[in-house]
């Protein structure tokens, strides 16, 4: 069944969002029309080419900018809605019947969440890329080359160090995941809170989102004030690899223990079914 549900989240979100990824390649291509194609002085069509590109060429690039908004505003949107409208709204009475338990339904939603906004982001680099052309290609290939090389003396280096440093990024970037799924599920838990109010259900979903971001920064300025980082990198406690795990332990928790904690509020939440519209 949480199969099901998945797939079912993912055509549900997918299908929005393709008009918008379509629109955002489209307008890539026609800037990196204007931007690489050139007409010889010579030639009979330069004068109209010259035209289009100096009349449109503006007007193209602000375009490009404000498909790449819609993109980023339009991905965010999707993300709030699918919650709203699916557990919130009047499709709750439905979704909260189905024999899943609620925390799947919950996390089915920021799961294909979390996949959208890679595809997202995806096609946003793809974007940037078509507008390189052929002179991004030409530099990704000298910095591939050169990060090969880069990478090969740091094996004849020190493999070690490497090996270390390979599995910090590896924490860091499994924080940055954890980190997107506690920005959605704060977002999840703001909406039942502010669903839990008799009027205003929305804009109480705003206050409780900012006063749950206020509360978290204070606490996180108070732990990192009083945070002894001295013993941390001190060689007699621990070796200088140890320390780097640590703190990529660190910071992947303090991403993962907002992330379990507005999950577990919002299955209370929604386990009451107050207040559905």
């Amino acid at each position: 069944m949480f199969r099901k549900l998945i797939k079912y989240e993912w055509v549900a979100m997918i299908r929005s969002m393709i008009p918008v990824y379509i629109a955002m390649i489209a307008v890539s291509l026609l800037n990196g029309i204007m931007l690489h194609i050139g007409v010889d002085i010579n030639h009979p069509a330069y004068r109209f080419w010259d035209w289009i590109t100096t009349y449109f060429g503006g007007l193209m690039a602000f375009l490009y900018v404000t498909v790449m908004m819609v993109l980023i505003v339009f991905t965010c949107i999707m993300i709030i809605q699918r919650f709203y409208k699916g557990l919130l709204g009047r499709e709750g009475y439905l979704m909260l019947t189905l024999p899943v338990k609620t925390w799947e339904l919950v996390f089915s939603k920021a799961l294909v969440s979390f996949f959208v906004s890679i595809c997202s982001v995806i096609i946003a680099i793809l974007s940037i890329c078509i507008l390189g052309g052929t002179t991004f290609l030409k530099v990704f290939s000298d910095f591939s080359e050169a990060l090969g090389e880069l990478i090969q003396m740091a094996i004849e280096y020190d493999a070690a160090a490497l090996t270390h440093m390979v599995l910090f990024c590896v924490e860091i970037v499994l924080a940055g995941a954890a980190g997107f799924f506690a920005n959605v599920y704060q977002g999840y838990l703001s909406m039942s809170l502010g669903q839990l109010a008799r009027n205003h259900k929305v804009a109480m979903s705003v206050v409780w989102y900012i006063g749950i971001s206020n509360g978290v920064g204070l606490i996180s300025i108070i732990i990192m004030s009083n945070w002894p980082s001295n013993w941390l990198f001190h060689t007699d406690y621990f070796s200088e690899y140890a320390a780097l795990h640590i703190v990529g332990a660190v910071i992947l928790l303090s991403q993962i223990i907002p992330a379990v904690i507005y999950g577990i509020g919002t299955d209370y939440i929604l386990k009451r079914k107050l207040n559905l519209e």
